[in-house]
């Protein structure tokens, strides 16, 4: 499959895709599953048998496969982004781009942006942020989960 008109708009698509993503998650022994987001042009990534962890997780709250512009893209996305700071240099060293509502560029970026209120208290922390990545195609999409893998359980390099 490469990303030629690759398209997650249909929901019979997405959960073809999803398969054959189970599929090589499967075939290369790693704990998670894939599934179809009901509402919108997504794929999400979960760890099997955790079934509340992207509620439950304090870095991310939900890993998701996307299309635009016929191109895939992986995304890792959760809130506060000083949670991910240790995190983040693994991140980009594996080719993951930070993007959130304000245009930060870095998780420290961020979090060195946010203002100080009269009491003390940091304003502008509560932000959702997303790790994205390009990837070629699903065999490529398991390479890239390996090297990331680690830090999604709150785990450190």
């Amino acid at each position: 499959m490469g990303n030629n008109n690759i398209s997650f708009d249909d929901d019979l698509v997405r959960g073809k895709y999803a398969q054959d993503i189970n599929w090589l998650l499967r075939e290369n022994t790693l704990n998670w599953y894939a599934s179809p987001s009901v509402k919108k042009g997504e794929i999400f990534i979960r760890p099997k048998g955790n079934y509340e962890w992207d509620s439950t997780s304090s870095k991310v709250s939900r890993i998701s496969l996307q299309v635009k512009d016929n191109s895939i893209s992986l995304g890792v996305s959760g809130y506060f982004p000083g949670r991910i700071i240790n995190d983040y240099p693994t991140y980009k060293k594996n080719g993951f781009k930070y993007h959130d509502r304000e245009g930060n560029t870095s998780p420290k970026e961020a979090v060195d942006s946010c203002v100080i209120d009269e009491n003390g208290k940091r304003k502008g922390l509560k932000g959702r942020w997303w790790l994205t990545k390009p990837i070629d195609n699903f065999p490529h999409l398991i390479n890239e989960f390996k090297g990331i893998e680690h830090l999604l359980f709150n785990g450190k390099d």
